[in-house]
């Protein structure tokens, strides 16, 4: 049995992308950020928020959540340098089922 875990819609520039809840994240080629720098919009700043909530009642059939059980939420926006929004994405998560790891260079 599949059991889904999240249901995901972002945009970057006028592309929607909009992933079903039960398919593996996927990369388009070539990367986004490569493809806005191209484009003259150079991703500058990005800004990822986390918070839980319960979910809507669309959102808990589509996960397969049982009664009570709350949803993960992360929100990324990725700015150019003056402050152009050059992608939105939003997933919602499955609480039981998402872990988020970063690993981050220090810069000198």
């Amino acid at each position: 049995m599949q059991v889904r875990s999240r249901a995901a819609l972002g945009f970057h520039g006028r592309e929607v992308l909009r992933v079903p809840a039960h398919d593996p994240p996927q990369v388009l080629p070539p990367p986004v950020h490569q493809r806005r720098t191209l484009q003259g919009l150079e991703p500058d700043t990005m800004t990822e928020t986390f918070y839980a909530r319960m979910p809507t009642p669309d959102e808990a059939e589509q996960l397969e959540l049982p009664a009570g059980e709350p949803v993960m939420v992360l929100q990324r926006r990725t700015y150019t340098e003056d402050g152009r929004v050059v992608e939105f994405a939003r997933g919602v998560h499955a609480a039981s089922r998402f872990s988020w790891t970063y690993t981050f260079k220090i810069p000198d």
